[in-house]
């Protein structure tokens, strides 16, 4: 995938996904959060599996399926989608993600057993890939010209993001009542505030369709994504 100019985008595309409020480092520093909110969520899960286990009685194996759930969907997206945000624009694609991962969070807060965690992982699974490689490239689109702050936030919002949903999901078993529901109601609750700053952001990329995204070489989307781990 390549790197695009900010390219003013189709007055069609401007009047529906938003009017570009936000100002280019503005948009650099908040899609550098969201990523870090992406990874936040997807770690946030692992402390509640022991919860899960003795709730439901799954075993070992399962609990290696729900991993492996997430891992593939993530993997998956990348592959079929991982280019698509450079020909339908960022914005939609990480509003796409958006709406993807707040159903996931849905679906793992109402979990009546186990087959709930399967669903949950895996949407939250393709939620990430998709969200991972707009993000990205976004990154690179909105960071200073001539300067590599892009694949420095990518990084480093990754390993903060992961860390991050690890040790306030643990806190929240540890102190908080309920915290298989509390941990995701947080989470929905951030995703759903997130969604007008992407309305607000500039549009990087010029429209040129669906199709050729979604049928790049699935070699592509791993040079520029760089996904956080199945947790």
């Amino acid at each position: 995938m390549t790197t695009t100019d900010l390219v003013e985008p189709r007055s069609g595309a401007r009047a529906f996904f938003g009017s570009g409020a936000l100002s280019r480092p503005t948009s650099f520093w908040f899609i550098g959060a969201l990523y870090a909110l992406f990874l936040m969520a997807s770690t946030a899960p692992s402390p509640m599996y022991s919860i899960y286990q003795q709730r439901w009685h799954f075993t070992t194996t399962v609990l290696t399926e729900v991993f492996a759930a997430y891992a593939v969907a993530i993997l998956l997206a990348l592959v079929l989608f991982g280019s698509l945000s450079d020909h339908v624009g960022r914005k939609p694609v990480l509003l796409a993600a958006l709406a993807v991962e707040i159903t996931a969070m849905l679906v793992l807060a109402a979990a009546p057993g186990v087959g709930w965690l399967y669903a949950g992982r895996a949407l939250q699974g393709l939620a990430t890939g998709v969200a991972t490689s707009a993000i990205s490239g976004a990154l690179l689109d909105f960071q200073r010209p001539g300067s590599n702050h892009g694949s420095l936030v990518n990084g480093v919002a990754a390993g903060f993001g992961m860390a991050l949903g690890s040790l306030l999901a643990g806190a929240l078993v540890q102190f908080v009542p309920g915290p298989t529901l509390t941990s995701y109601l947080l989470l929905i609750l951030a995703f759903v505030l997130a969604i007008p700053g992407v309305l607000a952001m500039a549009e990087p990329v010029a429209r040129r369709g669906a199709l050729r995204g979604c049928c790049a070489r699935s070699g592509r989307p791993f040079r520029r994504a760089r996904p956080g781990h199945s947790r």
